[in-house]
């Protein structure tokens, strides 16, 4: 029986250590006290109610196991080290168990056998491998969490629940980032199962890596933070709520393909930080910012994917290859998504069902091709540059005078006090949509050799037409 027993120097045992069997027993492992379990047999026996009481500066290191009876282990003070040449259980028989400082050393894999909390460091040397277990947690609380150069087997769920913490460079099955605050990779990082950014709370890859795989998640708030200054590469297709920034500021930066809640690319100036976009889709329902580098759109589509109101970014800066407006509720003007510059698109153009893309006086400067569904609008506050096909409606709007270039179109629409012409021969197919095929609500002249054909809809006219051409309503 041991009775309140108090160590501060160093206890060395090559066999079993027995706490005893007495509910009142404690061993007290004070300020500076090791317990030393040397040997095959170094066995930590925890009897019943005893309770080992570690302090911030003591330590127990074992080489074998620790078995536990009806008693308690305090092992949030200290450090504990698992330091034999094999395989080895970490403790976790305490529910809820927390270590102050955990060791692993060894040459071998040391497997937790539960799911534990450190509250200041995982310390992993050479040549060791600290394995979770997939049905494991591993909570860490210190602001360097987890330190050496030995292996860490991620292969459960690894939370990062304190202030600002490093976050350790390896491959995770399930990454947790919490409590607010920044969290920043100290290497590269690749997620596998969910990666989880909770509210309030910032990864700050700095300039690693950030992988993830074919069947992975990301669940980011929408108050949370991802950026990074390192290439990214999704194996998955990947909605990101919240904020994502790539701000590298050198050289080229990956983007990876994702729909974005909220996407800014920043940093660098022309060459240096250019932002490179991937073959596939990249898509953006909220805000689009861009600064620094030039943007590299590659063979890929960009989507502006809001359900209401978006800027186009348009401006010398923006070579598009295929874009698509999409997800609008409606053609209302609350949802209208507005180029902000000239547009330049070397593949295709697509307007969705619903979805609205006011050029103002903006032009394109290119176009590969365009398309525009039944439901969906283009508006030109003057003339247009380009007639893109479909069965939609092509609105003329404004105070401007404007001239419908020569083409076939879906739907039209002559508002404004400004007068439209028509010089051209134009050709209007569409279907019988809320403006009747072609509507003329303010002024429009067709002028001499110009021509309106309408086909199999209605020509309406709510203003003022002056013909010199010819109009054909069949």
């Amino acid at each position: 029986m041991l009775l309140a027993w108090p160590n501060t120097g160093t206890v060395t045992v090559s066999s079993t250590f027995d706490n005893g069997t007495i509910a009142t027993d404690s061993v007290n492992n004070n300020a500076g006290g090791i317990i030393d379990l040397t040997g095959a047999g170094g066995t930590y026996t925890n009897g019943s109610g005893v309770t080992v009481n570690n302090t911030a500066t003591s330590s127990i290191k074992l080489t074998n196991t620790i078995t536990n009876g009806a008693g308690s282990i305090t092992t949030t003070n200290g450090t504990f080290e698992y330091k034999s040449a094999g395989a080895q259980d970490v403790f976790s028989g305490v529910a809820g168990s927390t270590y102050g400082n955990l060791i692993i050393t060894g040459a071998s894999t040391k497997s937790l056998g539960g799911s534990i909390t450190v509250g200041t460091q995982v310390t992993i040397n050479v040549g060791a491998t600290l394995a979770e277990g997939a049905a494991n947690t591993l909570t860490l609380d210190g602001a360097s969490p987890i330190t050496g150069t030995g292996t860490l087997n991620a292969d459960g769920t690894t939370t990062y629940n304190g202030a600002a913490q490093s976050v350790f460079g390896a491959t995770y099955n399930n990454l947790t980032l919490q409590n607010g605050n920044t969290k920043t990779a100290g290497g590269g990082i690749t997620v596998n199962g969910a990666l989880t950014n909770a509210a309030s709370t910032t990864f700050d890859l700095s300039t690693n890596s950030l992988i993830t795989g074919a069947s992975s998640s990301i669940s980011n708030d929408a108050s949370g933070t991802i950026r990074t200054q390192g290439d990214v590469t999704f194996g998955a297709a990947h909605s990101i709520a919240g904020t994502f920034i790539y701000e590298k500021a050198t050289a080229t930066q990956s983007i990876g393909a994702a729909s974005y809640a909220s996407l800014t690319l920043s940093g660098g100036s022309v060459a240096d930080g250019q932002k490179n976009f991937p073959g596939g889709t990249v898509s953006v329902s909220g805000a689009y910012s861009v600064s620094g580098g030039d943007r590299n759109y590659g063979a890929g589509t960009f989507s502006y994917n809001s359900a209401t109101a978006q800027s186009v970014i348009g401006g010398a800066a923006e070579s598009y290859n295929n874009l698509t407006l999409a997800n609008a509720t409606d053609t209302s003007a609350a949802n209208y998504k507005s180029a902000s510059g000239n547009l330049s698109i070397a593949g295709a153009l697509t307007i969705n069902g619903n979805n609205t893309l006011d050029m103002g006086s903006n032009s394109f400067s290119t176009l590969g091709s365009g398309s525009l569904a039944a439901t969906g609008k283009i508006r030109w506050a003057a003339s247009n540059s380009h007639v893109i096909a479909g069965g939609g409606t092509t609105e003329f709007y404004g105070s401007s005078a404007g001239t419908a270039i020569a083409g076939t179109y879906g739907n039209m629409w002559f508002n404004g006090s400004g007068t439209k012409s028509i010089a051209g021969a134009v050709i209007a197919t569409g279907g019988n949509l809320a403006t009747f095929g072609v509507t003329v609500s303010d002024n429009l002249t067709v002028n001499g050799g110009g021509s309106l054909t309408v086909t199999s809809m209605d020509l309406n006219n709510d203003g003022s037409i002056t013909n010199s051409g010819t109009i054909t309503v069949n």
